[in-house]
């Protein structure tokens, strides 16, 4: 398909209403909305929505509707936003489905006047939208004075503050303890769970906590920690909570199985069958280990998290390491302050002469031998010297911490280095 699709807006008129479910849930005591209506099955007659996409015979019409879509009923003040949870028929034109008042958002809005979706037999005064990936409405083709003039702002002012693609992810678990702030993982079960720090545990936290009991006892929201994609297609592969990687076997595909040679590319937290947490723009630098109690290990590689630039900590020992290489089964970790495994000291020298080479082996012995110059570059943090020059003598002085000159009159010359 070379052409960019037409985004979706259907006029339409809402009829048939039935109350659906009622939310019966008290909030608190003094709560005067439980009883209230939150679902309601309606039908909804659709105008069609002419476009130039041939692929498509030139028309949006009942068919495209899709679960996840907004029902706007712009006749209402305000307007009233529900979202289609469910497509029961489409039949010549007509549409009948479950709506929902997501987060009971509406009634909120409404306050004891409850919802009441209505429209007049053949007023077309509703709206089928689809949210872009922005997480905002999408309005086209809207002909001049079909809707009120203030409707577009405030219907998209009502997703700017409750963005369901990207900044919110709503769900229910009943008898969940979370609480505001708290980082959450998705188990294989779909459950979800407070967030591990243990080590590669940490790298599958998918969110944090935003609210709770919206619109109430057992829902919560959280921020997912990468964007949130929706109608994801293919169906990606796995359990819910898993990582998807790149397929090393096959170029541009994806796999649940955690590859077992090259580079693990991590690119999905998987949701749900089409939905997922991205996660290739916010772990490019690989998962980090503060509390380890060991030096790392070629396996601690990126099939566990760990990629360039990870940091680990052996907080027993006292070491400092960065990976510069996490390939699978040969990760390579470098000390930090030093580029060998020792850490060579220039207070074991005793005293040197100017012109002469120092040479620091692998294993961090410093030598001196005579020679055309210095083929080791260390820097003296403290020189007390006069008139060096070829063939002088320094001498590191441990009691004062210093190198000194075994001239009689010292000058300060701080931070040499040769």
């Amino acid at each position: 398909m070379s052409n960019v699709s037409v985004p979706l807006t259907l006029q339409s008129s809402v009829t048939n209403i039935i109350d659906y479910s009622t939310w019966d849930t008290s909030d608190g005591p003094g709560d005067p909305y439980v009883g209230y209506t939150y679902q309601w099955q309606v039908d909804i007659a659709v105008n069609i929505q002419y476009t130039g996409e041939w692929q498509n015979n030139f028309v949006f019409n009942e068919n495209d509707v899709q679960i996840g879509d907004w029902l706007i009923q712009t006749s209402n003040v305000p307007e009233v936003t529900l979202q289609i949870i469910d497509i029961l028929n489409v039949d010549s034109g007509v549409i009948t489905c479950i709506v929902e008042d997501v987060d009971r958002y509406n009634l909120q809005l409404t306050g004891s006047l409850g919802i009441n979706p209505v429209s007049s037999s053949s007023v077309y005064d509703a709206l089928i939208v689809r949210l872009g990936e922005d997480g905002l409405p999408i309005f086209s083709n809207v002909p001049p004075g079909s809707i009120p003039v203030t409707a577009e702002t405030q219907i998209t002012s009502r997703f700017l503050f409750r963005n369901y693609l990207q900044n919110n992810y709503r769900t229910f678990q009943n008898g969940h303890t979370f609480e505001v702030g708290d980082s959450i993982s998705l188990n294989a079960n779909g459950t979800y769970s407070l967030a591990s720090a243990s080590g590669p545990a940490a790298y599958k936290v998918i969110g944090r906590v935003k609210d709770i009991n919206i619109p109430g006892d057992g829902w919560f929201t959280y921020e997912p920690k990468g964007k949130l994609v929706r109608y994801i297609t293919p169906d990606l592969p796995g359990s819910p909570g898993g990582i998807v990687y790149l397929d090393p076997n096959y170029a541009g595909k994806l796999t649940a199985s955690k590859p077992n040679s090259g580079i693990a590319i991590p690119i999905f937290i998987k949701i749900n069958n089409s939905t997922g947490v991205k996660l290739d723009e916010v772990l490019q630098g690989g998962l980090d280990n503060f509390i380890a109690t060991r030096a790392p290990a070629v396996s601690d590689d990126s099939s566990l998290g760990y990629g360039w630039g990870s940091l680990w900590v052996d907080i027993t020992n006292k070491n400092s390491y960065i990976n510069v290489d996490p390939s699978i089964g040969n990760s390579v970790w470098q000390l930090i302050g030093s580029a060998t495994a020792t850490v060579a000291t220039t207070t074991s020298l005793g005293s040197v002469q100017i012109g002469d080479n120092i040479n620091v082996t692998t294993g961090g012995v410093i030598s001196v031998s005579k020679g055309a110059g210095i083929n080791k570059v260390i820097d003296i943090p403290d020189v007390y010297s006069r008139d060096i020059s070829n063939g002088s003598l320094l001498s590191y002085n441990s009691s004062r911490e210093r190198w000194e000159t075994t001239q009689t009159v010292d000058i300060n010359i701080d931070g040499g280095e040769f």
